[in-house]
This record gives C-alpha cells, sequence and structure tokens, in this order.
C-alpha cells in the first residue's frame, strides 16, 4: 500500500512540473495583444490575463492555437494533480471531520478539474459565454476547495495552523478574482483595471502554486513518517 502511495505521489510531482513546463510554453507562445494594445508581439504581465492565453486568435489576430493548447494542458494537468494529492491526503486525516472537511475540498477541487477541460472546447474570442461559464465554475470550485482544505486542516491535530491559514489566503484571493470579475467594471474599461486584474490574478495564481507545494511537501513527509507538525 505504501509503495502505491508513493506511486501516486511521483504521478503528483511529474504531472506538476508538466503542467508548469505547459504554462511556460503558453506564456511564451501568446501571440500577442491585449485588450487595449492590440498589437504587441507577446504577453505582457502587466496587460494580459492568463485566461487570455485561451484566444484562438491574439488581439493581433494572429493564430494563438499553440498557446491555447499548452494554456489548456496546464489547466487539465494541474487539475488532475490536485484531485489526486486532495485524495491522498484524505485518506490520511485522522480525525472523522477533518475527513468530512477533506472529502468536500477533493470533490470542490475534483468539479474544478472537471470544468477545466471545456476551457479547451470553448475558446476566449468565439465562444465567449460558454468559456466564461466553464472558467467562473473551475475557479470558484477550486476557491471554495482551497477554503475547505484550510478548515479540514485547521481540524486535523497532524497539521499546524499555518497551514490553514496559507490554504485560507489563497482560497479567498481566488474568491475575491470571481467576484470581482463578475460584478465588478470590465477589466478592459480602463488601463488601471487592466493592471490591476492582471496583476492580483498572477498573485493568486502564486498563492495557488506555493500552497500546491506546501501540500506536497507534508504529503511526502507523511509518507516518510514523519508526523510532525509542520
Amino acid at each position: 500500500m505504501k509503495t502505491f502511495r508513493w506511486i501516486l505521489f511521483g504521478v503528483i510531482l511529474i504531472l506538476f512540473v508538466i503542467s508548469m513546463v505547459d504554462l511556460a510554453f503558453a506564456i511564451r507562445s501568446y501571440s500577442g495583444g491585449t485588450s487595449l494594445h492590440s498589437q504587441l508581439k507577446s504577453f505582457s504581465l502587466t496587460e494580459n490575463l492568463l485566461f487570455e492565453l485561451g484566444r484562438s486568435k491574439g488581439y493581433n489576430g494572429l493564430d494563438n492555437s499553440l498557446s491555447l493548447y499548452h494554456w489548456w494542458r496546464f489547466l487539465l494537468l494541474s487539475g488532475i494533480s490536485m484531485t489526486i494529492l486532495h485524495v491522498m491526503w484524505l485518506l490520511n486525516m485522522r480525525v472523522h471531520q477533518s475527513r468530512q472537511l477533506a472529502g468536500v475540498a477533493f470533490l470542490l477541487v475534483g468539479l474544478g478539474a472537471f470544468h477545466s477541460y471545456g476551457l479547451g472546447l470553448y475558446p476566449f474570442d468565439s465562444s465567449y459565454p460558454q468559456f466564461y461559464t466553464f472558467w467562473e465554475r473551475m475557479a470558484a470550485a477550486y476557491a471554495f476547495g482551497a477554503v475547505f482544505t484550510g478548515f479540514a486542516m485547521y481540524v486535523e491535530p497532524d497539521c499546524s495552523r499555518k497551514h490553514a491559514i496559507a490554504w485560507w489566503i489563497a482560497g479567498s484571493m481566488g474568491l475575491i478574482q470571481v467576484a470581482v470579475l463578475k460584478w465588478g467594471p470590465a477589466f478592459w474599461s480602463s488601463s488601471d483595471l487592466l493592471l490591476f486584474h492582471s496583476l492580483f490574478e498572477k498573485l493568486t495564481v502564486l498563492a495557488y502554486v506555493l500552497v500546491w507545494l506546501m501540500h506536497l511537501n507534508l504529503r511526502y513527509r507523511r509518507l516518510r513518517g514523519n508526523r510532525e507538525r509542520g
């Protein structure tokens, strides 16, 4: 059984690395343009949102299918990796209440991973209503999943409060991003709004990556038999 868990951990780690490489390729191969400056020839960290990698054509009219493909792979592989990781964590929770909370988190993360598949079917520019529906559900599921993971870690005696707080911060940032995009002014309304949305989105993704790495480290320590609180 322990060998099987080590294999799962290896699969998770490989999927994580591949997904990060895919994200880098998606950014590198983006054909160019932003909602305010269509003639740019590359991805702008301050004027492009990451989900704009899901366009079939850049704002400059050039083909963006390569970037779209790698971006979709990043979403799909990272979603599968997070889902497997949450299954492993669920199986190792010792307290009944924490297992229940971790179970809810697993279902939410799995739901988010499922909706990431639709983003490859409906490009941002040609099928925006369907694209946004899948993106919103994916982002909200991941955000609520992070919140419930935090509650599970708060209850679980083998986890420290800092782990729970880290997941709550990431989940809260995700929920804020979903809410601002849904009910706030359009991100293309002004250069200041575009800058805010662009930077906040990347900080949110960074927060997810950091808690993901923390989760991987905790899983590794458990597999090695280290039950000390981190």
